[in-house]
């Protein structure tokens, strides 16, 4: 009967000391880490929306020309 009671008080003792990281030594480097790559995602956004407004254009040309191309061929043969 103490064999489950006294694995489940280790348990929530190696819970508490992973969660806190050893009194709280790996919050502060992981906060730095995700504030780095969230500096790094707002800088890249614009650019990235650039790019996908490039494609769009470019998606939406190549479907223009291929729809006048088709007409094109269309009208040359009657």
């Amino acid at each position: 009967m103490t064999t489950p009671i006294l694995i489940a008080v280790l348990a929530i003792i190696a819970g508490v000391i992973i969660i806190l990281g050893a009194g709280g030594g790996l919050i502060k480097p992981m906060q730095a880490r995700w504030e780095s790559y969230l500096v790094k995602a707002e800088e890249g956004a614009p650019k990235m929306k650039e790019q996908a407004e490039q494609a769009k254009n470019k998606m939406q040309n190549s479907m223009n020309s291929a729809i006048t191309g088709s007409t094109r061929r269309t009208n040359i043969g009657r």
